[in-house]
């Protein structure tokens, strides 16, 4: 999306999540994990 090419090109690491990714229990599983990996832990 231009927002998040926007704040990447000023060193913001975006991580976005769709509404409709969260009506599914198994994607939130995965996103859920990506993001674990994203933030570090």
């Amino acid at each position: 999306m231009k927002e998040d090419r926007k704040l990447r090109k000023e060193n913001w690491h975006v991580f976005r999540v769709s509404n409709w990714e969260l009506k599914d229990d198994e994607k939130i599983k995965n996103i859920l994990k990506d993001l674990r990996e994203f933030v570090d832990f």
